[in-house]
C-alpha cells in the first residue's frame, strides 16, 4: 500500500509554505498539491531548498485533458526545467517520500 496526502494548493505566502514542505522532510509517504503555473518555480525551488535537491518530484500540467504533460525528476531538476520553460495550465506537484533511514545496526561503527 502506498499511502499520500493530499493539501489543495500549496499556500500563497513563503513562510507558511515552507512551514508545510518542512513537515513534509521526513515524511515516509507520498504528498501531492495543486499549485499555481505562476507560482510553481517559487515552490520548486523552496522544495529544493527544505527538502533537498534530490527529493523526487512530478509536475503535471493538464492532467487528464487531451495536451496531459508530466514531468518527473528530481527537485533540481524540476527548477532546471520550468525556468527554461514557464509551465501554462493547471498544475499538480507530487512531491515524493523521503529516503528511508538506514538502520543502525549494533556493530556498527559510529
Amino acid at each position: 500500500m502506498h499511502a499520500f496526502t493530499f493539501h489543495g494548493f500549496l499556500p500563497r505566502k513563503s513562510g507558511e509554505r515552507r512551514r508545510l514542505l518542512a513537515s513534509m522532510l521526513e515524511a515516509t509517504h507520498t504528498h501531492v498539491v495543486f499549485e499555481s503555473p505562476h507560482r510553481l518555480l517559487a515552490a520548486l525551488k523552496e522544495a529544493a531548498e527544505v527538502l533537498g535537491p534530490e527529493r523526487p518530484v512530478a509536475v503535471g500540467r493538464e492532467l487528464t485533458k487531451k495536451f496531459e504533460e508530466v514531468f518527473r525528476g528530481t527537485a533540481a531538476d524540476a527548477v532546471e526545467r520550468f525556468e527554461r520553460q514557464p509551465p501554462r495550465g493547471e498544475i499538480t506537484l507530487v512531491i515524493g517520500p523521503a529516503e528511508p533511514r538506514r538502520k543502525q545496526r549494533r556493530n556498527d561503527p559510529e
